[in-house]
């Protein structure tokens, strides 16, 4: 007599194994709670929030570099021209 199992024993035992997976995966998924993570690494909740904070940012940048212009222009009509204007 051989010791391999009949076709009906071999069908069961996958069954079982294939329920005890279900299970086991069942209860795995429920032990974990999916927290889904936006796939973006901005923290605007919408383009256009992104767009209005953007240009808010720009038009401060601007109001900056104006105040600091004047100054900057000034400082540097000091600097010698070192070309030769004769050539």
């Amino acid at each position: 007599m051989s010791n391999h199992p009949d076709q009906a024993t071999i069908i069961m035992r996958k069954q079982e194994r294939n329920n005890a997976h279900l299970a086991l995966r069942k209860r795995f998924t429920k032990s974990i709670q999916f927290n889904p993570q936006k796939n973006s690494t901005c923290n605007y909740g919408s383009v256009e929030n992104e767009i209005q904070a953007r240009n808010k940012i720009v038009a401060d940048q601007i109001k900056c570099m104006k105040s600091q212009l004047p100054v900057l222009l000034k400082q540097l009509s000091k600097i010698k021209d070192p070309r030769n204007p004769k050539k």
